[in-house]
This record gives structure tokens, C-alpha cells and sequence, in this order.
């Protein structure tokens, strides 16, 4: 790329096209390869910016400024592309607002997707503007999304039966206080995808035998309200337990649960309540310390 002095290059290779770019004003190339998945049904682009060590040498070495003065005036102006973004975004959120649609923005800096509120589940209202950009994890199921406040997750699917299924089940848990799921905040869509959103209630709790017992009677209590009304989670591990500063337990990811009248055979769930009545000094607690 120095050599030939360009700024741009294309490498036809057994796995696709790629893509080569001298980055102006720094000393790297990045490489971007477009592909097709084996089911030619998506197109994706891979990006990989590589540093260079060390500036070319010799006559075919280009300068490149690189004093401080350029480095604040281009931060500078990425910064102020980004606060220019934000701030269209929030007037944009604002104008739905006033037109009477609950509508939230996911997605990482700059590549925001706006979902509204979609129906058969009418949304609470959330804090304006709700903002979604911090990812904090992924699962079989969707990716997750925390506020920019922090107070609130949302999940976001793309298989619309799991996530009705979901929010279905949280809606109908809103009527015992004494399950411990997270508060159903609405049901959303931005056309193809689904997203649920929930309170944020805190991080996982570790292995369940190392909890602390309080915390196991929560769950199990839990556990034992849901079965009374017919809801089994079927997916029941630390991952999809957690526990707030507080020390209070909360069940998640009930995207699997199922509704069923009577016994279930085979159920995960009751080999989870199995290890938690053996681990515990009372079955069920008579007094429950948190309301939900």
C-alpha cells in the first residue's frame, strides 16, 4: 500500500473478496472480507484493523501527521459526530413520545434500532429517553441490553413465539407477589426482531449449593409459587438466577417456561427443588423478607 502510494486495495482470495484500507492519518490496514453464510441467505462483513510497529521506511514511505494537535483535533471531531448522534436520537425518541408511542433504541453507539410497542401486551411506560446501549451478554434465545441508567434490561429476540412466550409469562407472574421474576416493563418490535424489557436485578448468583440460605429459600419459594400456578420454568441454573446488593434473588430467562395443568413428567425444575430442600433448613419459608 505505501509502495504503490494508494489508499485502497481488493485481494481476490479462495474465501472471498477482501477488502484492504490505509487508514489516513494512522498507521494501519484494515481488512474487511464480505462473505455469504453456506445458506447464501445473510451477507456479512468482517472487519480486522491491524497497527503497525513501526512507520515504513525508505522511499516509498508516506508522512503521516501524528502530533498531538491532529490527534485532539480528530477526537474532536469524532466526539462531536457522536454528540450530534445522541442528541438526533433523543429528539427523534421525543417526537414518538408526543405522538403518543412508547418507543426505546437499541444498539451499540451509532447504530441504533428503534422498537415500538407492540401488541397483545400493552407497555408500561419507561424513564424518557430509554436508551439501550451497553450489551451484556448473549443467550441460546437473544442478546441483552442494559440502559444507559442502568434500571432496566431488554432482551431481544428474533423468533417472535419465544418472545411472546416470555413476555406472556412475566405479565401473568405481575399477579403473585411472592415470585420472584424480573417487573415486565412491555413487549416491543422493530418489524423482524421482538425485545422484552424487565428491571435490571443485579448479576448471577454463582453455584446454588454456595449460596447463602436465605437466598436458596427465595428461589425455592419461587419455584414452588410458579409450579402452583401451573408455570415451569424448565431452565433452571446459576446463570439464570440473580441476586441484587440487596442479597435478593430473582429468577430469569423464562422464555422456556412452559404452562401445564397437573404433574410434569420429567421436569427439570424438580430436580432443582429436589437440591434445594435438602440444602435447606425449611422447605418453605413462612416468612418471605422481600416483597417483589
Amino acid at each position: 500500500m505505501h509502495k504503490f502510494q494508494v489508499f485502497y486495495g481488493k485481494i481476490l482470495s479462495p474465501c472471498g473478496v477482501i477488502y484492504v484500507r490505509r487508514g489516513v492519518q494512522r498507521d494501519c490496514l484494515e481488512f474487511s472480507r464480505v462473505y455469504h453464510n453456506l445458506d447464501d441467505d445473510v451477507r456479512r462483513t468482517a472487519c480486522l484493523i491491524i497497527e503497525a510497529e513501526r512507520r515504513p521506511q525508505g522511499p516509498y514511505a508516506i508522512s503521516t501527521p501524528t502530533s498531538l494537535r491532529s490527534f485532539l483535533e480528530i477526537w474532536l471531531v469524532r466526539a462531536f459526530f457522536a454528540w450530534v448522534d445522541r442528541l438526533v436520537l433523543q429528539l427523534l425518541l421525543l417526537l414518538y413520545w408526543l405522538r403518543g408511542t412508547t418507543t426505546v433504541a437499541i444498539g451499540p453507539e451509532g447504530h441504533w434500532s428503534l422498537f415500538e410497542a407492540a401488541h397483545p401486551w400493552q407497555s408500561f411506560s419507561l424513564k424518557f429517553p430509554t436508551i439501550f446501549s451497553k450489551h451484556i451478554g448473549s443467550g441460546a434465545s437473544g442478546d441483552v441490553w442494559l440502559s444507559r441508567d442502568g434500571k432496566y434490561v431488554i432482551k431481544v429476540f428474533t423468533k417472535q413465539d419465544i418472545a411472546e412466550n416470555e413476555a406472556n409469562i412475566l405479565s401473568t407472574c405481575q399477579q403473585y407477589p411472592g415470585v420472584a421474576v424480573p417487573t415486565f416493563h412491555g413487549f416491543y418490535s422493530d418489524g423482524w426482531r421482538f425485545a422484552v424489557a424487565t428491571r435490571y436485578v443485579g448479576s448471577t448468583i454463582g453455584p446454588l449449593e454456595d449460596a447463602a440460605q436465605i437466598q436458596r429459600q427465595q428461589l425455592l419459594r419461587t419455584l414452588h409459587t410458579l409450579h402452583d400456578c401451573g408455570i415451569h420454568h424448565h431452565d433452571i441454573r446459576p446463570a439464570n438466577v440473580m441476586v441484587d446488593q440487596l442479597g435478593v434473588v430473582t429468577l430469569i430467562d423464562i422464555d422456556r417456561a412452559e404452562r401445564i395443568h397437573g404433574e410434569c413428567n420429567n421436569c427439570a425444575d424438580l430436580e432443582v427443588i429436589s437440591l434445594l430442600e435438602t440444602s435447606t433448613e425449611l422447605t418453605v419459608p413462612d416468612l418471605f423478607p422481600y416483597q417483589l
